[in-house]
């Protein structure tokens, strides 16, 4: 097995053992070897694993105690419950089937393996219209998924979207740590990433809507259209405050386009909730009613 040097922050313990135990959704202990260390942040590396029987995994595994950073370690509770309660029978989301979070360990969570790209890979290309109406259509009907079962993302962004390129490149949703059921916890606090944020979710003081999801993927869809943001500041504060007052600037697609495709942009980008489509299914409907070719 080899071992990268970011992984030196894990306790002598791991490294010994050079595998760790961890239980499956359905209450199986299994065995995995961590591989290689793919990505590092301040706060998790995730890591390509196999188990005894050489089925590969990706890991999360923290580099803090659950006493050390309560906030993440909920994050990371919030998403193993997510998984044990909805995401059976959910066909566009992807999220963990095992994990350790015990007091006394680093947490842990435990995820299939697959080699499928995010939509923050396809934001920097030049995407035609058809690509992008696909995109987009799957992108809703996987939210129109999420949100029938009364959850709400509330951190909907490009690298959370994968594109299924096994399976006529659908988008599946990853990364739970801050799904909230719909309408039934006031906020305390902004949720989300400000890039991608709603106004609603900047104030921080309202009940999460799927309407948030609508916003937050109303601006992916205007990324994966012009190649950048539609609010762009220079700290976290501004940009909060641009998304609950300013303007939509205009819209310039790299790729001609119907005029449609504009005001369904433009609609899912409102400030206020009652003038966005209304959930992931309302949105795949409008979608729906756009020409299939630019030239139709």
């Amino acid at each position: 097995m080899i071992l990268k040097p970011s992984t030196d922050y894990l306790n002598d313990d791991l490294k010994k053992r050079q595998s760790l135990y961890v239980t499956t959704i359905d209450g199986t202990e299994i065995s995995i070897d961590l591989i290689e260390c793919l990505t590092k942040d301040d706060v998790w590396s995730t890591f390509y694993a196999v188990c005894q029987n050489k089925i590969p995994y990706f890991v999360k595994l923290a580099h803090f105690l659950p006493q050390e950073n309560e906030h993440a370690y909920k994050q990371c509770i919030n998403e193993y419950r997510f998984a044990m309660r909805h995401a059976d029978g959910l066909a566009h989301v992807l999220t963990a089937v095992g994990g350790r979070l015990a007091s006394h360990h680093y947490p842990l969570l435990l995820y299939p393996f697959v080699k499928w790209p995010s939509l923050a890979t396809l934001c920097d290309v030049g995407l035609d219209y058809e690509r992008w109406l696909h995109l987009a259509k799957s992108g809703a009907r996987a939210l129109a998924e999420l949100h029938e079962k009364q959850m709400v993302h509330c951190d909907i962004k490009p690298s959370n979207m994968l594109v299924d390129i096994d399976n006529d490149d659908s988008v599946v949703l990853i990364d739970f740590g801050l799904v909230h059921a719909s309408g039934m916890e006031r906020l305390s606090g902004a949720l989300g990433s400000p890039a991608y944020i709603c106004p609603q979710a900047a104030l921080g003081s309202h009940y999460p809507k799927p309407c948030w999801d609508i916003y937050s993927f109303g601006v992916v869809l205007y990324e994966l259209a012009t190649g950048k943001w539609p609010f762009k500041a220079n700290d976290i504060a501004s940009l909060l405050e641009m998304q609950c007052t300013a303007s939509v600037p205009q819209l310039l697609p790299r790729f001609d386009a119907p005029i449609q495709m504009r005001e369904i942009i433009l609609r899912c980008l409102a400030k206020y909730e009652n003038m966005r489509y209304i959930d992931g299914l309302d949105l795949y409907n409008a979608l729906c009613r756009l020409p299939e070719s630019c030239c139709a």
